[in-house]
């Protein structure tokens, strides 16, 4: 039997989903072309790929050509509750969709976090951009504004006034905020991720900690990562004592879960839950540094059959950092000029240059043209720091403009 996967991100990280259940897998696309550039594009061959119309049609007809499902997931945001609903209707195992909206909708989320006694920003929902509504929150600034639904630092702005947040209101309803505007507290200190898994029992099985490395202000829009890092085993316990009241009984899910550290209190305050692996690069990272497949654990809790007594959450001497860079001058990247060349032996260049007119880039607003991308893995975070260093130095005299 085969998992059809309702879309998945543009990185070569969001197509190892498509290697899970030894690779009977089936991806359901609206758009083949914008996986072209993908470091993975030629597993997208015709048997494993169909259009959205084509599954419309098997899930109608109940015709599926000898591939009858034994799951419909997703790790995208914008099909998560599309995979929920065909799983429903089709009486296949999957999250309950109300638990995904506890989590995905952030004033629901802030919601519950009260109500179950978690420490929560000070915060407000509005549901349209006039002016008298912005100004009844009476909020303390500095404040930050964000769609109420979305993920990936679209439509995020940090604000000092009302002009500010007038205008910030204005651009997150620009960017689809089609469940009103969140306007909360800002909490200042690093920004964090656990990728964490619960069994029906909830029980939980932590794969690790990422680091999250953010752009100037006022937009928050993330320039790297690394994974593993690790913090004091008090900053993660408080972390699952406030996710543990939030976990629906009797489901198993997986979370990527990002938090900040408070520089005043020195507690971890949580951000944002999504009931998901992480996106970007993350995935690929976990997998390749805890020497697994992160999707099939993935795989298992959506079908609500993970026992995460079995899981170990070891340590792993494989750390992977990922980073980006955006040209800081208007003009477009045309070329490299010098190439990324490997300095030691203990470490890997998985790929050298991504150049896209990707989405982060035009919605983040502060950065123009296509982006270069690096990841490394070595066997010690203070040589991927250091790699890191070289590398954008390095990218800093390599970009050749049009002007």
């Amino acid at each position: 039997m085969f998992v059809y996967v309702l879309e998945t991100n543009t990185t070569g990280s969001g197509l190892d989903i498509l290697r899970c259940n030894e690779g009977k897998c089936i991806l359901v696309t609206s758009d083949i072309q914008k996986y072209r550039n993908d470091i993975s594009y030629s597993e997208l061959h015709r048997e494993n790929t169909i259009s959205f119309d084509t599954f419309n049609h098997m899930v109608g007809s109940s015709n599926w050509a000898g591939k009858e499902p034994m799951a419909i997931i997703s790790n995208s945001d914008r099909r998560l509750a599309d995979a929920i609903n065909y799983s429903t209707k089709l009486g296949l195992p999957c999250p309950n969709i109300g638990t995904l909206a506890s989590f995905m909708d952030k004033s629901e989320f802030r919601r519950s976090s009260e109500s179950n006694g978690v420490p929560t920003p000070k915060y407000g929902i509005i549901n349209d951009r006039y002016t008298h509504q912005i100004q009844a929150l009476a909020v303390n600034f500095p404040v930050v504004v964000k769609p109420n639904t979305g993920t990936g630092s679209i439509g995020v702005m940090l604000c000092y006034d009302s002009r500010e947040l007038e205008y910030a209101v204005e651009q997150a309803f620009c960017y689809g905020a089609s469940t009103g505007v969140l306007i909360e507290e800002y909490i200042e200190g690093p920004l964090y991720s656990l990728e964490v898994v619960f069994d029906v029992n909830k029980e939980y099985a932590i794969l690790g900690i990422t680091n999250r490395e953010l752009g100037p202000a006022p937009f928050f829009v993330e320039t790297g990562y690394s994974f593993p890092v690790y913090l004091s085993g008090e900053y993660v316990e408080s972390v699952i004592d406030q996710l543990l009241p939030l976990v629906p009984p009797n489901q198993s899910i997986m979370l990527h879960v990002e938090f900040i550290v408070d520089i005043n209190s020195r507690k971890p305050i949580l951000v944002e839950v999504n009931p998901r692996v992480g996106g970007g690069m993350l995935s690929r990272m976990m997998s390749d540094s805890l020497g697994i497949n992160v999707f099939e654990y993935y795989l298992k809790s959506w079908m609500q059959r993970i026992d995460c007594t079995g899981i170990s959450s070891s340590r792993t001497d494989k750390v992977t950092t990922h980073f980006w860079k955006y040209p800081d001058r208007k003009g477009q990247v045309s070329i490299l000029i010098n190439g990324l060349k490997p300095l030691l032996s203990d470490f890997v260049i998985y790929y050298k240059v991504l150049v896209s007119e990707g989405d982060v880039v035009e919605v983040a607003r502060d950065f123009n043209g296509p982006l270069c991308s690096v990841l490394i893995q070595s066997t010690s975070i203070t040589l991927n720091f250091d790699l890191k260093d070289y590398f954008r130095k390095s990218l800093d005299g390599a970009f050749t403009y049009d002007n």
